[in-house]
Protein backbone atom coordinates (compact mmCIF):
# COMPACT_ATOMS: atom_id res chain seq x y z
CA UNK A 1 0.00 0.00 0.00
CA UNK A 2 2.86 2.36 0.70
CA UNK A 3 4.57 1.86 -2.41
CA UNK A 4 0.97 2.32 -4.47
CA UNK A 5 0.74 5.86 -2.32
CA UNK A 6 4.11 6.46 -3.21
CA UNK A 7 4.14 5.98 -6.61
CA UNK A 8 0.71 7.82 -7.29
CA UNK A 9 2.29 10.65 -5.34
CA UNK A 10 5.32 10.46 -7.33
CA UNK A 11 3.03 10.42 -10.20
CA UNK A 12 1.01 12.98 -9.19
CA UNK A 13 3.58 15.30 -8.25
CA UNK A 14 5.13 14.55 -11.68
CA UNK A 15 1.95 15.58 -13.59
CA UNK A 16 1.67 18.93 -11.59
CA UNK A 17 5.19 19.86 -12.21
CA UNK A 18 5.34 19.29 -15.89
CA UNK A 19 2.19 21.24 -16.23
CA UNK A 20 3.44 23.97 -13.69
CA UNK A 21 6.65 23.51 -15.98
CA UNK A 22 4.63 24.26 -18.97
CA UNK A 23 2.51 27.10 -17.27
CA UNK A 24 5.75 28.62 -16.32
CA UNK A 25 7.80 28.13 -20.24
CA UNK A 26 4.19 29.95 -21.81
CA UNK A 27 4.55 32.59 -19.47
CA UNK A 28 8.71 33.45 -19.67
CA UNK A 29 7.24 32.92 -23.53
CA UNK A 30 4.81 35.28 -23.55
CA UNK A 31 6.97 37.78 -21.08
CA UNK A 32 9.62 37.13 -23.76
CA UNK A 33 7.49 38.31 -26.72
CA UNK A 34 6.25 41.21 -24.94
CA UNK A 35 9.69 42.24 -23.89
CA UNK A 36 10.58 42.18 -27.14
CA UNK A 37 8.01 44.31 -28.48
CA UNK A 38 9.24 46.66 -26.05
CA UNK A 39 12.90 46.66 -27.01
CA UNK A 40 11.17 46.72 -30.89
CA UNK A 41 9.36 50.20 -29.78
CA UNK A 42 11.99 51.43 -28.11
CA UNK A 43 14.67 50.36 -31.16
CA UNK A 44 12.72 53.33 -32.94
CA UNK A 45 13.76 55.79 -30.83
CA UNK A 46 17.48 54.36 -30.66
CA UNK A 47 19.91 55.47 -33.39
CA UNK A 48 23.35 54.18 -34.16
CA UNK A 49 26.19 56.48 -32.19
CA UNK A 50 29.07 54.72 -32.04
CA UNK A 51 32.13 56.63 -33.11
CA UNK A 52 33.41 53.95 -35.74
CA UNK A 53 30.65 53.79 -37.33
CA UNK A 54 30.83 57.34 -38.53
CA UNK A 55 33.12 59.55 -40.22
CA UNK A 56 33.86 63.02 -41.41
CA UNK A 57 33.53 63.87 -37.82
CA UNK A 58 34.02 67.39 -37.13
CA UNK A 59 33.25 69.36 -34.12
CA UNK A 60 30.29 71.48 -34.74
CA UNK A 61 29.45 75.30 -33.15
CA UNK A 62 28.15 77.22 -35.99
CA UNK A 63 25.00 75.77 -36.85
CA UNK A 64 24.16 74.06 -33.15
CA UNK A 65 24.62 77.73 -32.02
CA UNK A 66 22.18 78.77 -34.79
CA UNK A 67 19.40 75.72 -33.84
CA UNK A 68 19.99 77.44 -30.24
CA UNK A 69 19.19 80.96 -30.78
CA UNK A 70 15.92 79.41 -32.60
CA UNK A 71 14.64 77.42 -29.65
CA UNK A 72 12.66 79.16 -27.38
CA UNK A 73 10.10 77.59 -24.60
CA UNK A 74 6.70 77.87 -24.75
CA UNK A 75 3.39 77.21 -22.97
CA UNK A 76 0.72 76.68 -24.50
CA UNK A 77 -2.81 74.69 -25.01
CA UNK A 78 -3.88 72.41 -27.89
CA UNK A 79 -7.28 74.38 -29.70
CA UNK A 80 -8.20 70.53 -30.40
CA UNK A 81 -7.44 68.54 -26.80
CA UNK A 82 -7.57 65.48 -29.23
CA UNK A 83 -5.26 66.93 -32.10
CA UNK A 84 -1.63 64.53 -32.74
CA UNK A 85 0.07 65.88 -29.43
CA UNK A 86 -2.51 66.67 -27.83
CA UNK A 87 -3.42 65.35 -24.51
CA UNK A 88 -7.12 65.11 -24.78
CA UNK A 89 -7.78 67.03 -21.32
CA UNK A 90 -6.56 70.47 -23.06
CA UNK A 91 -3.88 70.45 -20.17
CA UNK A 92 -1.27 73.20 -20.78
CA UNK A 93 1.79 71.83 -22.91
CA UNK A 94 4.96 73.05 -22.91
CA UNK A 95 7.60 72.88 -26.09
CA UNK A 96 8.59 74.46 -28.80
CA UNK A 97 7.46 75.95 -32.01
CA UNK A 98 8.00 74.37 -35.51
CA UNK A 99 7.97 77.45 -37.20
CA UNK A 100 11.17 78.61 -34.69
CA UNK A 101 12.92 75.26 -35.76
CA UNK A 102 12.83 76.38 -39.41
CA UNK A 103 14.64 79.09 -38.90
CA UNK A 104 18.06 77.07 -38.45
CA UNK A 105 19.85 74.81 -40.59
CA UNK A 106 19.96 72.26 -38.23
CA UNK A 107 15.93 72.42 -36.79
CA UNK A 108 14.49 72.35 -40.38
CA UNK A 109 15.74 69.00 -40.68
CA UNK A 110 13.24 67.60 -38.80
CA UNK A 111 10.24 69.55 -39.20
CA UNK A 112 8.13 67.86 -41.83
CA UNK A 113 4.70 69.60 -43.35
CA UNK A 114 2.19 67.29 -43.28
CA UNK A 115 -1.95 67.77 -43.92
CA UNK A 116 -2.74 68.63 -40.12
CA UNK A 117 0.33 70.64 -39.03
CA UNK A 118 3.50 70.78 -39.18
CA UNK A 119 5.35 67.73 -36.98
CA UNK A 120 9.02 67.49 -34.86
CA UNK A 121 10.30 64.21 -35.40
CA UNK A 122 11.56 64.12 -31.90
CA UNK A 123 13.84 61.13 -32.34
CA UNK A 124 16.07 63.12 -34.91
CA UNK A 125 15.65 66.64 -32.48
CA UNK A 126 16.78 64.58 -29.84
CA UNK A 127 20.33 64.11 -31.37
CA UNK A 128 20.29 68.26 -32.32
CA UNK A 129 19.53 68.76 -28.29
CA UNK A 130 22.41 66.46 -26.85
CA UNK A 131 24.38 68.62 -29.22
CA UNK A 132 23.39 71.51 -28.62
CA UNK A 133 23.87 70.61 -24.92
CA UNK A 134 27.43 69.67 -25.50
CA UNK A 135 27.77 73.34 -27.19
CA UNK A 136 26.21 75.20 -24.22
CA UNK A 137 28.56 73.37 -21.92
CA UNK A 138 31.68 74.37 -23.56
CA UNK A 139 30.65 77.79 -24.07
CA UNK A 140 30.01 78.00 -20.38
CA UNK A 141 33.63 76.56 -19.44
CA UNK A 142 35.31 79.04 -21.74
CA UNK A 143 33.21 81.70 -19.53
CA UNK A 144 34.27 80.26 -16.10
CA UNK A 145 37.72 80.08 -17.27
Amino acid sequence: LDKNLAGIASSRYGADSAAATAGNTAAQGQLGAGMGAIATGLGAFAALSDKNQKENIQKESGDIKGFLDALQGYSYNYKDGDAPGGSGDMSPQYGIMAQDLEKSKVGETFVEDTPTGKTVDTRMGFGAALAALGNLNDRLKKLED
